[in-house]
């Protein structure tokens, strides 16, 4: 990129806490220390509401030399709506992201026979890829324990799912919660409403189980 276009990139890194503190206070006082900043699609209206975001749609019809060729907003999925203005429709940020969860395996373990047949000496069952947290759970412990007791570099499980930081509560949601059934955030996207008397899921009895 700087090659290109001569325009040398620093990226910093700081922790989930201290992320919007810094880039507020940046453009609360209009010191210009942060061009770009990262912002979860839950507040970036606040962001807007403060004008503290370029409209990206305005600035691209202002500057047609930087409309890069390759840059279509269509070609985005649906997420792409949560940066825009709901009343013009203009776009405010880029998802950098889309919160898509995939579960992948591999298929050498699993399919390997003599691993088989200890997962199922063990388990009780067939190892084949979990359709619930408990099939996820036994077969992320039976993997750590195979990698350890064979000395390999080898664990059950990788998934965004870390407890004990400022942003355990999005790591419950997003990856432990809808392993139990429970998605967007407990949300029922008809009416925007969380809890179960209002259509809900956020405190039903499968959330409670997931925490």
């Amino acid at each position: 990129f700087e090659e290109l276009t001569g325009i040398k990139v620093e990226f910093e890194a700081t922790s989930w806490d201290q992320m919007y503190s810094k880039a507020i206070q940046d453009m609360e006082a209009n010191t210009g220390i942060y061009d770009f900043v990262y912002i979860e699609q839950d507040i970036v209206y606040s962001y807007m509401a403060q004008d503290y975001l370029v409209d990206i749609t305005q600035a691209l019809a202002d500057n047609p030399n930087l409309d890069y060729p390759d840059f279509n907003v269509d070609e985005f999925t649906s997420f792409i709506n949560d940066f825009k203005d709901p009343t013009t429709g203009d776009v405010y940020g880029v998802p950098m992201e889309a919160f898509v969860k995939v579960y992948l395996y591999r298929k050498d373990l699993f399919e390997d026979p003599d691993i088989q047949a200890q997962f199922k000496e063990q388990y009780g069952y067939d190892l084949a890829p979990a359709t619930n947290f408990d099939e996820y759970r036994d077969i992320a412990e039976f993997f750590t324990a195979y990698g350890e007791e064979n000395g390999l570099d080898l664990w059950g499980s990788t998934v965004q799912a870390a407890s004990g930081h400022p942003a355990s509560f999005y790591e419950y949601f997003e990856s432990i919660a809808p392993a139990f059934g429970v998605y967007n955030w407990g949300i029922n996207s008809d009416n925007w409403k969380a809890t179960v008397e209002n259509g809900g899921e956020m405190n039903s009895d499968t959330a409670k189980e997931a925490l």
